[in-house]
Parts: structure tokens; sequence; C-alpha cells
């Protein structure tokens, strides 16, 4: 390919912005760690925002995420952020002034290789490739391209230059677009002009002049009002000097209009795709285009919209009718900086968009624009009635200006007022099919048609919850269609204030919107009778739930179930329990959302829900429900006794010891509560302190179910078992025996209550300790009956088998010392049956079995060298032979004054022939009960 001078200039250019960007990531990484988004001007987050889709910087996990949507400018105002360009670049490689001036020369450059018409001298690409070197040593690793690119452009450029892609080009021959457009007049011309809205025209204004959105969408109900509100807003904007924009393109996909004959048809001026580009076209002046290809009608637009300094509105009126998809895309992904779309729609585009909902006319507009039209059309004597009586009118028909100019134009024509607003209202009506029908018939689905009909059948707004069993639709379901009713202004969500001080939103139809809905409903009987048994639904639940078994009773007693919403609430609680056990987590997730839908501020659903999710091993989601549910109530000791339960299950005993500290402040007897509490102290270290409680504790189950005394007696044995394992490990063994008796004790009385998994393996947890204390204190016959108690023959359970393979290899080893081999062997293969390859004893025992294959010799020990470091052993087989013995063949290992002392003590050993003869290896004492099995 041939190689221009722009072509090296951009390859370098492109190379050296990559590597800038990858190391001022690295740089506020070092520098901030996590905290980095706080170090990026408020400017630029605004800048990329729409881009990257966040609602909050800490969104961003990669600073390279934005730093890819900066220039080069933006990037040299990171970097001077706060005056932290010092901690960027070290003074003695670069200046801050130098830094900053190299970083407009190279702004300049950029410009020079982008601009079509301007040229890019070979004075220009040196000064290019003099500022890349300058900062080759501040770049660091993140320059190692860069530092290839600068080799390889001087010694075989073809391999790395990079053609400039055509989006990087700027053209500079711009048309004047001066308040060029094509706004149609206004329809609410012969009604009196544009009536007020004021708050409305300078909020949307504000939207559409700020740098945040790129496309703003005025959605709401038909004839609330939505294309005269844009209009007027265009008529705003071009009546300026100086128009915020480089043009203005308004088309419209309406395609009927109301009359008081009737609806119309009217001729949309946006049927598809390719009538959105002729309109820009047309309205820009580039009237030969309109016949060419669409394609090359494409690039045309594309020069229209990239060429302009502020960019254009295009105003796309009544998008909801468009079926053509590519319209879409185009807003959504054909519109570049700095142009700007402007919707109006029913539904929106449901992304990308900033929408600004528009809500009926306040009371003193709707007034004045029914004075204003009743007089434009001649209805001069409904005029001049006085605010009050004019005011209960406008509220029947919602305030909506379409249905006021229509009762209006009605009035007009000789129709009486009362029997007009009837007629806004049937089904059959031109209003109601204007407003309603196509939404309602092809915009809205099947969910939603049924949530206005739930709401329909009621006088009084719904709550959630209940909202959900009269709909009959699951919480998501519902969730859904709740946004798109209140998007398009047929659903009213009210915020109140309940019984108890708290908020809780209720939803209701608009007047004029349930009036259309009941009729609907009446032609559908068969629909109509089942939102009637769901609504009667609700009752039969409550009652089902008093009269239902033992499950349902005790969880409504022990929830505290009181209101309607709170019983129903706790029905699903059960539900969601049973799905879960029925291994259906998402399942009984979707039922405890549908119980807080149903009582949102009723504690012991997020508590119930809390635990299941601390089962479920979603550690993060159960503190953010144990939040919610102790911020609701935190004078219910039986949520703080759950969240100290669950941060106990999850290792976290500091924090579970200040939650149950407060439970015991609010029942202090509760024998729940001292038990946990004396669990943790437990956990912690605290045994003095976890034996009181847990006794205190064990005086309260003692009065209730054998149950609560054996969780007790249990929890107290495991406490002096780790007692005693801290005695043992500071020496103190009498203090130590003393804890393991009051542990075999208690577990052993935790047995005798019934059968219970955790009181088994407390209770061969005891032995076991038990076992391996007297084995080392006592020697082997004191320690076997307690062994005896923790082997089986057969382990079933884990835990069983853990222990088996511990005891039998302690059990092994030390008969296998005391040179009982068969009773060494029997252990071994024993303890080999409950072996799992990942066990810590596995090793262990595979040393262990190679010592049975070794040939053992045994003699006594004749002699130690004075300094006790090493002596002779006669063989007993070889009377008056003797061998080397090093003490650091002795097994365990001793001390030289032990060693001294050891004279005439029987050893095993393995004979070794060295090249300085016979030695001694590997050996031991001989004893015939006790050995230590380290």
């Amino acid at each position: 390919m041939q190689i221009t001078r722009k072509d090296i200039g951009y390859s370098i250019y492109s190379r050296l912005e990559e590597s800038l960007r990858f190391w001022i990531k690295g740089k506020l990484l070092n520098l901030y760690g996590s905290e980095w988004y706080s170090s990026i001007p408020q400017g630029i987050w605004d800048k990329t925002k729409e881009k990257l889709s966040f609602v909050s910087p800490k969104e961003i996990d990669d600073p390279l995420m934005l730093l890819d949507e900066t220039d080069i400018p933006d990037l040299v105002e990171i970097v001077g952020y706060k005056k932290t360009m010092s901690n960027f670049i070290p003074q003695a490689l670069m200046s801050v002034e130098d830094f900053k001036d190299k970083f407009i020369k190279l702004y300049d450059i950029r410009n020079k290789i982008a601009h079509v018409k301007r040229n890019f001298s070979a004075i220009d690409l040196d000064l290019l490739i003099e500022i890349a070197d300058s900062f080759i040593s501040i770049l660091g690793i993140a320059g190692k391209d860069l530092r290839e690119t600068l080799n390889c452009i001087k010694t075989n450029p073809d391999k790395i230059i990079i053609r400039i892609p055509p989006s990087f080009f700027i053209y500079e021959d711009k048309p004047d677009f001066a308040h060029i457009t094509n706004l149609p007049s206004g329809d609410y011309d012969p009604d009196g002009g544009f009536i007020g809205r004021k708050e409305d025209l300078n909020k949307t204004t504000a939207l559409i002049l700020g740098n945040l959105h790129r496309v703003i969408t005025i959605s709401g109900a038909g004839g609330v009002g939505k294309t005269a509100l844009v209009h007027q807003i265009c008529q705003n904007l071009l009546n300026n000097e100086s128009l915020p924009f480089d043009g203005l393109v308004w088309v419209s996909a309406k395609e009927e209009k109301l009359t008081t004959t009737g609806i119309e048809p009217i001729e949309p001026t946006l049927r598809n795709y390719e009538s959105l580009l002729d309109a820009i076209l047309e309205t820009f002046g580039w009237i030969d285009c309109l016949v060419k290809p669409i394609k090359e009608k494409e690039e045309a637009v594309e020069i229209i919209l990239r060429v302009g300094d502020k960019g254009i509105l295009i105003v796309v009126d009544n998008l909801e009718t468009i079926r053509d998809e590519r319209v879409v895309e185009f807003i959504k992904d054909g519109l570049p900086s700095p142009n700007k779309i402007l919707i109006t729609s029913r539904l929106g585009l449901g992304e990308v968009e900033r929408r600004y909902p528009l809500k009926e006319m306040n009371n003193k507009d709707a007034i004045t624009l029914l004075r204003t039209v009743a007089r434009e059309k001649g209805a001069d004597r409904l005029a001049q009635f006085s605010d009050d009586v004019l005011l209960k009118y406008v509220n029947k028909i919602s305030r909506y200006p379409l249905a006021i100019k229509w009762v209006v134009g009605q009035v007009a024509i000789g129709k009486d007022i009362n029997m007009a607003i009837g007629d806004l209202t049937s089904s059959k009506g031109d209003v109601a099919r204007f407003c309603f029908e196509n939404i309602f018939d092809k915009l809205l689905d099947n969910n939603a048609r049924m949530v206005l009909y739930a709401l329909a059948v009621n006088d009084k707004p719904l709550l959630r919850g209940v909202l959900s069993h009269v709909s009959n639709l699951a919480p998501e379901e519902l969730d859904n269609a709740l946004r798109d009713l209140t998007i398009a202004s047929l659903v009213v969500p009210n915020q109140i204030k309940s019984s108890d001080d708290t908020i809780e939103t209720r939803y209701e139809l608009l007047h004029l919107t349930k009036n259309y809905i009941q009729s609907k409903l009446k032609s559908n009987p068969e629909i109509h009778r089942g939102i009637m048994n769901r609504t009667e639904m609700v009752q039969n639940l409550i009652e089902e739930a008093e009269r239902a078994g033992t499950q349902y009773r005790y969880s409504l007693r022990d929830m505290g179930a009181e209101s309607e919403e709170e019983k129903v609430a706790a029905t699903w609680a059960i539900t969601a329990y049973q799905k879960y056990q029925g291994n259906n987590y998402d399942g009984a997730v979707n039922a405890f959302k549908r119980a807080t839908q149903i009582a949102p501020n009723f504690p012991p659903i997020y508590r119930n829900w809390a635990n299941m999710e601390s089962d479920a091993g979603f550690y993060e989601k159960a503190l953010e429900l144990m939040q919610q549910a102790t911020k609701l109530d935190p004078s219910d000791s039986k949520l703080w006794l759950t969240w100290g339960n669950i941060e106990k299950k999850w290792q976290r005993f500091d924090r579970s010891y200040e939650y149950l500290k407060r439970a015991a402040s609010l029942s202090p007897d509760d024998g729940h509560i001292l038990g946990s509490l004396g669990e943790v102290e437990k956990r912690r270290g605290n045994y003095d302190e976890a034996d009181k409680l847990l006794h205190k504790a064990l005086l309260q189950g003692q009065k209730g179910p054998k149950r609560d005394e054996l969780i007790c007696y249990t929890a107290l044995a495991d406490n002096y078992r780790r007692w005693a394992e801290f005695f043992i490990h500071e020496k103190l063994r009498e203090e130590a025996f003393r804890k393991l008796e009051d542990a075999f004790i208690y577990s052993s009385k935790a047995m005798e209550l019934g059968e219970d998994i955790r009181a088994h393996n407390t209770f061969l947890e005891v032995c076991r300790e038990f076992a391996t204390f007297l084995l080392y204190s006592e020697g082997i016959n004191k320690a076997m009956p307690f062994f005896n108690k923790v082997i089986k023959e057969n382990p079933e359970q884990e835990k069983e088998r853990k222990l088996n393979e511990a005891c039998c290899y302690y059990l092994a080893k030390t008969f296998l010392y005391s040179d009982k081999i068969d009773e060494a062997k029997y252990y071994l293969n024993l303890g080999k049956k409950s072996l799992y390859p990942n066990s810590s004893f596995f090793n262990k025992y595979k040393i262990l079995e190679t010592e049975f294959c070794e040939e053992r010799k045994k003699g006594k020990l004749c002699n130690v060298a004075m300094k006790g470091d090493y002596g002779f052993v006669e063989i007993d087989e070889k009377t008056g032979h003797t061998i080397f013995l090093h003490i650091s063949q002795i097994f365990p290992r001793i001390s030289s004054e032990e060693f001294i002392n050891m004279v005439g003590s029987s050893f095993t050993f393995v004979l070794e022939n060295t090249v300085k003869g016979p030695e001694a290896k590997k050996a031991r004492l001989i004893k015939d009960e006790k050995n230590i099995s380290n």
C-alpha cells in the first residue's frame, strides 16, 4: 500500500495515545487504589456518562473504560486534577510546564492529521517523534509498544503502519445551518395557542440544552399534550437569535387526529427509516440525494450529522407507531454527538433515553385552557363559569388537554357537557379510541392489561402485594407491567403514610382511564369473573392459613403476623421455605419477593429470608436482609438473635457477640439467646464466661422441651473440651484433665436425652480428646476405653471416619513402637479403611506402613559418650557385638541428659552399613505401654 506522511503520523499518534491511557490507568490505581474514580474531574464523568451507561462512578471497575472515552485535553485535565501532576511525573524526568506544553503541541498535531484539508508537514512528523521519544522514559512498561513502533518507523515502517480510519477525519466544508428547519405550524394555534406548562417547558428545555443526554423522550398518555409541548419547545428555540443547534428537523408518525366530528386520517411525514433520511436531506437542501439509493442517502446524512459544530436537533413525534426497527437503531446508535433526538412517545425506547413523563395539566392551566378554547369555539357561556365550577369538570376528565378540547368542542355544537363527558369515557367513543385503543390493543402485553383490569374492579387503590394476588402475576411480571403502565401514564403510583407512620405505595387508575378499562372489561366476562375470584382469594388465603395445620399456625405465631397483608406474606414465607427444602432456590427467592411485595414493612419476612440466604451461602445478601429487618424493628430480640447466629455461622464471632448482646439486653432470660451467646464466647476463647452463660441457658432449657436441655449439655461439653485444649497448650495438665472429665460427663448426659447428630459428634470428639490425653499421660491401658468408644469397624458418617483415621493411627503407632506388631497392624488396616486421599493423615499412614516393612534389630544401650551426643548399642542376637548410635537417630527426639540416663535401656533400630561401619538408624526406645506418637 502507498504510505503517506499522515499514515505514519497517525500510527505514532494512536500508539502514543494508547500508551498514555495505559500509563494514566496504572498511575491512578497505584496512587489511589480502588478510590481512583475520586481523582477524575466531574466534567469528564459527565462527558462519558452516556457512553459508559453508569449511575455512579463506583460502578466502573477499570479506569481504562473511562480513559478510552476521553481525548488528549481530558488526559491533561486528569493528570493535573487537584494539582497532583507532580505525583504522576517525576520532576527529574520532565517538568509540569514541559508536560503541559507537549500535550498542547500533541493536540495540535492530532488535529493536523485529522483535518482533511490541513497540511501535515515533515516538521510536524519530526516534532511528533520527538514528543513520543520524550515520553518513553515516563511511560515505563506502558510505553513498550510505542518504543517498538518508533524503532520500526526507522527500519521497517510497513510492519506497523496503520491506515487512518475514515471516522478519524474531520471535514471542514460546513454549510450554513443557522435556523434551518422544517417545523410545521402548531395544531394548537386554532384553539388559542399554547397555554400553561411553564414548569414542563423549563425542565425539558434544560434537558435538551444540557450536555448529559443525547436522546430525550417526552412520554405520557395519549391526549396529555406531548406533541404540543415539544412543538412549543422547538418554537422557542427557533425564536432565539442564536439557535443552539445547526438545524432542526421535525418528523411525525401520526396517522390520525381527533376533531369534534370524529377521528380523521392525516399523512405522516415519518413512515419508515428512509423517510427519516429524506426529511433530514430535504430540510438541509440536499434535494439531489432524494432520488439516490438508500446507501448513498445514509452517507449524505452522515456528512450532515458530523460536520456541524452545534449539531442537529431531530424531533420524532409519536414514535410508538413506527414499526421499522431501523428508525429505532438510528436513534440509539446512528446519531453522533453533539446531535440530539427529541421524541414523543406513549412508551419511549426503554433504553439510552432520558425520559420526561408528562402528566396532566395543573388546575390553573386546565381551567385557563377550557376557558380559552370555549371562547375560540363560541361557547362563551361555558367560559364565564367560576373557577370552582370549572375545576370540577376538568377534574372529571383528568385535566387532559385533548379531553378538555374535545368536550368543549362537543358543547360548542350543542351537546350537554355531562353527556359529552359520559361519551368521553365510553370504550366506543372517539376520545377513548384515540387516546387508549392503540396503546391498549397494540402496545400493551397481557400482563399490563391484567393489571389494568385488577385496578379497574377495585374502588380503592391497591397495595403492590394485593395487586400481585388479584392480577395473578409473579413479582417480575408485575414490576414490568407497572413500569410500562406508569410510563404510559395509565397507572398512577401514590405514596401515602400508613397507620404506623411508614410510607407505602398504592396504585390506581385515573378516572378517565378507569372508565375506559371498565367498559372494556364488561365485554370480557370470563376475565372479569377471574379477576373477581382472585380478589376474593386474598381473604380466603388468610382464613385458610388460620385454619391450617401446625406448620402454618406455628409460623403465624412465630412470625407475629397480625394484619391481613402480614398473614398472607407469612404463608408465602412458608411456601419459600418449602421450595428451598425441595432444592428450588430460585423459587424460594421468588416466594420471598412475593411476601415482601405484600408486606414490605414486616421484619420477620426479611429475617426468614436472611436465614435461607445464609444457608445457601450468600452471606452479603443475608447481611443486607438483616439490616433491613432490624431497621424496621430494632426492639425485636429475635431479629438480633437471628443476625447473631448468622454471623456465628460465618465465623464473624465479634460481630455475632455484638448482636447477641443486644438480643440479651432486650430478652435477658431467653434461654436460646443465652445459649447462642455462650456458643460465641466459647468460639472467642472466653471459656469461663461461656460456662456461666451456658449454665444459665441450661436452667431455662430444663424448664422446656428435652431438646433445649440436650442442646445446652452438648454446648457445655464442647466448651469444656476446648477449654481442656487450652490448658494442654499451656501445659496445665491437671486442669486439662478436670475439664475433659466434665466434658465427658456433660456429653454423656446429652447422649442420654435422645438421638442428635451434634450431641453424638461432640461425644465422639470428647472421647477422642480424652483418649489421646490419657495415652500421652497415663498410657495405653487408661486410654483404651475411650478409644473404643470412638473407633468403629464400619463408620458411616464423615465425622466418624475422620475420628476413626486419627484414633487408629495413634494406636497403630503406639503398638508399633511398643513392638506389638499384630495390634499395630490391626489398627493400621482399620484406619486405612476410613482414610481419604486428601486427609492430613494420608502421608502419615504411608510413612507408618513403610516402617512395618523394615527389618528392625533389638539391642541395649551399652554406653554413652561424655557429651551425650552418641553411644553404642549391643545387638541382642550378637552378644558382645556393638554398633554406633547417634542421638539424632533416636525418635522421638531426646536431650543429651536424657540419652546419658538411658544406658541399659532397650531400643529397636534399623541396621545400616555406612562407610564408617554399621550404624543404628531410626532408633526407638522400647516401652511396655507408653510411647509418644508425634
